[in-house]
């Protein structure tokens, strides 16, 4: 690759570092459950799906995503591409922590809701202002959409 060719990689990566860093976490979560298993274990007295979110096809998919969302921050994507990542990390994050927070829920523990259960819940809710408010890309601004301008 030409000196050039890696200026415009770092740009699009500068431009689009939201959906980068939540590409990184969401592979950083699918490690983790990589190197913790058992995590996501569900106390509650019938067996529910929470128990499968942290075996090897979950994590699978939780390091295909992040790493699909991190590449196409590399580049220039259709506006289609841009809205479907946004769209699927919003899935995963949020049944993530619909999850974390039912395995809270029936812990036999006093009821308290964990760290995990807050800050997966903090990026969703990230992931649904910037995908409303974040910045058109210019494929969105060559079909209409209009920049927005901050005073």
């Amino acid at each position: 690759m030409k000196k050039k060719d890696w200026q415009i990689i770092w740009y699009n990566v500068a431009r689009n570092r939201f959906w980068a860093i939540k590409g990184l976490e969401t592979m950083a979560l699918g490690v983790f459950f990589m190197l913790s298993p058992g995590y996501m274990r569900d106390v509650s007295p019938f067996r529910s799906a929470v128990n499968y979110l942290d075996d090897p096809l979950p994590v699978l998919i939780l390091l295909s995503v992040g790493f699909f969302a991190v590449i196409s921050s590399c580049f220039k994507m259709e506006p289609n591409w841009r809205r479907g990542t946004i769209v699927v990390l919003q899935i995963i994050w949020a049944l993530y922590a619909a999850a974390f927070l039912f395995r809270d829920i029936n812990d036999l523990n006093p009821p308290m809701v964990g760290l995990a259960t807050i800050l997966s819940w903090f990026i969703v809710i990230q992931i649904y202002v910037e995908g409303l408010a974040g910045e058109p890309s210019d494929n969105e601004l060559e079909r209409g959409g209009q920049k927005r301008t901050h005073n």
